[in-house]
C-alpha cells in the first residue's frame, strides 16, 4: 500500500505544499477521518467511519482540486464550490498554484 509520504513527492512542489496544507486542514477539522492514496484518483481520500468517503484531495501537475463528497449541502455564499460529476459532490481547485481559487 502506498503512503502519502511516497505519492507526495511525485508531484511539484508547489502542488505538494498545497496537498500538504489540505491535509492538515482536514486533520484539524475531520480528526477521524482515515486518509488513503487512491493512485486510480489521482490523489488522497478520506473517509469518516460514521458516513463513510467525505473528500478527496486530488493532485494534477497545476494544482489541485479539494472534493466534498456532499458538498451541495455546505454553505457557498462566495460560490467557490464547482459542481462535481455526481449531483451531491462539489469541489474547489486552483488550477494551478498561485492562482485564483474555484476552477
Amino acid at each position: 500500500m502506498t503512503t502519502p509520504e511516497a505519492f507526495l513527492p511525485t508531484f511539484p512542489p508547489p502542488v505538494r505544499a498545497l496537498a500538504q496544507g489540505l491535509r492538515a486542514l482536514l486533520a484539524r477539522e475531520a480528526p477521524r477521518a482515515v486518509e488513503a492514496v487512491r493512485r486510480g484518483w489521482g490523489g488522497l481520500t478520506y473517509r469518516d467511519p460514521c458516513v463513510g468517503y467525505c473528500a478527496g484531495i486530488f493532485l494534477l501537475a497545476e494544482g489541485v482540486r479539494f472534493g466534498f463528497e456532499w458538498g451541495v449541502l455546505l454553505p457557498d455564499p462566495q460560490g467557490l464550490l464547482r459542481a462535481g460529476t455526481r449531483g451531491s459532490a462539489r469541489r474547489f481547485g486552483t488550477g494551478r498554484p498561485g492562482a485564483a481559487p474555484g476552477g
